[in-house]
């Protein structure tokens, strides 16, 4: 590789239905602003999750939506592939007030995210 060729690196953006349907509809544009952010490494761990993260955005119907959108990201620089998993979205604070049963079941979650992950990029 010359030493100023570009790198591309492949983003890929999965919505599982939760994240589409529960609390609303998000527009397309709305999602387009969203995985922006995301590949620009927004968002910040959830403690306690194995790694879940959360970024809040304004989305839905009405304006005054705002949500924490909760979502996994792997990297793959071996294969220039990166992904994005958006798991879910809740009302803006209910992250914060999760009890611990509650972060152990998003942790589970994340295990078994990881685990198909793997077996479907190979890594």
């Amino acid at each position: 590789m010359k030493e100023h060729e570009p790198i591309y690196i492949e983003h890929r953006f999965i919505l599982t239905d939760a994240f589409m349907k529960k609390h609303g509809i998000i527009s397309e544009p709305e999602i387009n602003d969203l995985c922006f952010y995301l590949m620009l490494e927004r968002g910040r761990t959830i403690k306690s999750t194995g790694g879940f993260k959360k970024i809040r955005c304004k989305c839905g119907i009405a304006d005054e939506n705002v949500w924490d959108i909760v979502f996994a990201d792997y990297n793959y620089p071996g294969k220039r592939k990166r992904a994005y998993l958006l798991v879910a979205k809740w009302p803006i604070n209910i992250i914060e007030h999760m009890n611990r049963r509650q972060r152990r079941k998003l942790r589970i979650l994340k295990d078994k995210l990881d685990g198909y992950m793997r077996d479907y990029f190979g890594q």
